[in-house]
C-alpha cells in the first residue's frame, strides 16, 4: 500500500510533467520538427547494417569481377547517402529543441518567480532568500534535463530498439523474440530501480538547496557575523549542513553505481546468449557472416541507446526532485488573496495609522511600547538608529499585520 507521502510526490511529478508539457505545445512546429528529425535519425542508423550485412556478404564470396566491384561501390555510396540524412535529421532535431528548451526555460522561470514574488511577507521572514533563489534556477533548468532525457533518449532508444528487434525477427524469429524479450526485461528494472533511487535524489536536491541557501545567508551577513564574532559559529554550522549534503550524495551516487553494475551484467548475459544463439543458426546455414555483422551492429546500437536510458534516467529523476522542490512552493496559495471578482482599488488620499501599539518577543524586554505613528499617502518614513538599536525588529512588527 502507497504512503500518502508517495502518493503526493506522483501528484506533483505529474503535475511538472503537464506544466512542462503545456509549454511544449506552445511550440508545436518545433516539437513535431524535433520528433522528425529524432525519428529519421533512428531510421537511418536501421537501414545502414542492412546495406553493411549485404557488403559483407558480398565481400566474403570469391568473385572481384567489376561487376563485384561496382556493386560494392553502389552499396558505399548509398551508405555514405544514408549517413548524410541522418546527420542532417540530428541537426534539424538539435537545431530545434536549442530553441524550444530555452524558450520554454525562460517561461517557466519567469512565471515561477512572478508567483513566488507574490508571497507575503511572513512567507519570507522565514525562508533562505539563497534557497528560493536556487529553487527558482532549478525550476526553470530542469525542464532541459526532462526534455532531453525523453526526446533525444528515450523516444529514439524505443524507436531504434523495436526497429532493431523487428528486423532481427524477420531474418531468424529465435533470435528477434530473445531480444526483444531481454530489452523489455532491461527497460523494467532499470524503472523499478530507477523508482528506488528516487527517495535518495529528493532528499540530495534538498540538502543540495539548504546548503546553498546557508552559505548565501551567512555571505549574505557578513557584515553581522564579523562584528558579532560569530565566525565560529557560522563555520560550525555550514559544516553541519555540508555533512548533510555530502551524506546524502554519497547515498545517491552509490545506489547508482548499483544500477550501473545491474545494467552492465544484463548487457554482458545478452550479447553472450545472442552471439551462441548466432553460431548455432550459422552451422545450420540459416545465418551468414553478414547477419552476423548485422547483429553485432544492431546489439551495440541497442546496448548504446539502452544504456543511455540508465544515465538518463538518473539526469532525468534528478531534474524532476529539483523541479518538485520549487512546485511546492506553487501549490502553496498565497498568504493574501484578492476575493472573487475584484475590482482594482483606487486610493488618492489615505493614512495607515497605528495607535497605542506593544509588541515584544519576551514581556520582559518590550520592542514597541504606547507607539502611535501616521504615515499619510505618498510619505516615506525612515526609522533611524545606531547599528543594532531595534530597526529591523520595529520593521517587522509593523509590516507584518499590514
Amino acid at each position: 500500500m502507497e504512503s500518502q507521502g508517495t502518493s503526493k510526490a506522483k501528484n506533483r511529478a505529474g503535475s511538472i510533467l503537464r506544466l512542462y508539457g503545456r509549454e511544449v505545445i506552445r511550440q508545436p512546429f518545433r516539437f513535431v520538427l524535433i520528433l522528425i528529425g529524432a525519428a529519421g535519425a533512428q531510421v537511418c542508423s536501421l537501414v545502414i547494417p542492412l546495406y553493411m550485412r549485404q557488403m559483407f556478404n558480398t565481400l566474403v564470396g570469391t568473385n572481384t569481377s567489376a561487376v563485384v566491384v561496382h556493386q560494392l561501390f553502389v552499396i558505399v555510396m548509398i551508405i555514405g547517402v544514408v549517413m548524410l540524412l541522418r546527420w542532417a535529421s540530428y541537426r534539424i532535431e538539435m537545431w530545434n529543441i536549442s530553441v524550444l528548451e530555452i524558450k520554454a526555460m525562460s517561461n517557466l522561470t519567469t512565471s515561477s518567480f512572478e508567483y513566488l514574488i507574490r508571497h507575503s511577507h511572513q512567507f519570507f521572514s522565514s525562508q533562505f532568500a539563497g534557497t528560493l533563489t536556487r529553487r527558482v534556477n532549478k525550476y526553470g533548468n530542469a525542464f532541459e534535463s526532462i526534455f532531453d532525457s525523453i526526446v533525444m533518449t528515450f523516444f529514439p532508444a524505443a524507436l531504434f530498439a523495436l526497429g532493431a528487434i523487428g528486423i532481427l525477427f524477420f531474418h531468424n524469429h529465435t533470435l528477434g523474440v530473445i531480444l526483444g524479450g531481454w530489452s523489455i526485461l532491461f527497460v523494467f528494472v532499470q524503472i523499478y530501480l530507477s523508482r528506488k533511487h528516487r527517495p535518495l535524489r529528493m532528499e540530495r536536491a534538498d540538502q543540495d538547496s539548504k546548503l546553498g541557501g546557508a552559505i548565501a545567508d551567512a555571505i549574505g551577513n557578513q557584515s553581522t557575523i564579523a562584528l558579532f564574532s560569530g565566525v565560529t559559529h557560522e563555520h560550525n554550522r555550514l559544516k553541519e549542513y555540508v555533512g548533510r549534503w555530502t551524506r546524502a550524495q554519497l547515498r545517491s551516487w552509490l545506489f547508482a553505481e548499483y544500477v550501473w553494475g545491474a545494467q552492465g551484467l544484463l548487457i554482458v548475459i545478452i550479447n553472450v546468449v545472442l552471439l551462441f544463439g548466432a553460431v548455432h543458426f550459422w552451422q545450420q546455414g540459416a545465418l551468414t557472416i553478414g547477419d552476423f555483422v548485422l547483429i553485432q551492429t544492431y546489439l551495440m546500437g541497442t546496448f548504446d541507446l539502452l544504456g543511455g536510458i540508465t544515465q538518463q534516467l538518473r539526469r532525468f529523476y534528478d531534474a524532476l526532485a529539483d523541479a518538485e522542490e520549487m512546485s511546492t512552493i506553487l501549490d502553496e496559495p498565497h498568504g493574501i488573496q484578492d476575493s472573487a471578482n475584484a475590482v482594482d482599488i483606487a486610493v488618492t488620499d489615505a493614512t495607515i495609522e497605528f495607535k497605542n501599539v506593544e509588541f515584544y518577543f519576551r514581556k520582559e524586554q518590550p520592542v514597541l511600547h504606547d507607539f502611535n505613528l501616521s504615515v499619510r499617502s505618498m510619505q516615506k518614513v525612515a526609522l533611524v538608529g545606531r547599528f543594532g538599536s531595534g530597526q529591523d525588529d520595529n520593521h517587522e512588527a509593523l509590516v507584518a499585520p499590514v
